[in-house]
């Protein structure tokens, strides 16, 4: 995959957490998939903690750029 490389040689850091971003998307849409063809709910349920940390992830990091900036 090429994100994995955009993850691990990624010329910035935004470069990389974007890609982390999309891997953690890739990862949810994976394990959603393996609930839906499992029939266990419960693999939903880690997919829409993994969908909230990654949100609050991508935030957190957006608040230190532009912290980062002002200095």
């Amino acid at each position: 995959m090429i994100v994995v490389i955009r993850f691990l040689i990624g010329p910035t850091l935004a470069d990389r957490v974007v890609a982390l971003d999309l891997l953690v998307t890739i990862g949810i849409g994976i394990i959603s998939i393996h609930s839906i063809a499992s029939g266990h709910a419960a693999y939903l349920d880690i997919a829409m903690i993994l969908a909230l940390i990654a949100f609050l992830s991508t935030i957190a990091f957006a608040y230190y750029l532009k912290r980062r900036g002002k200095e």
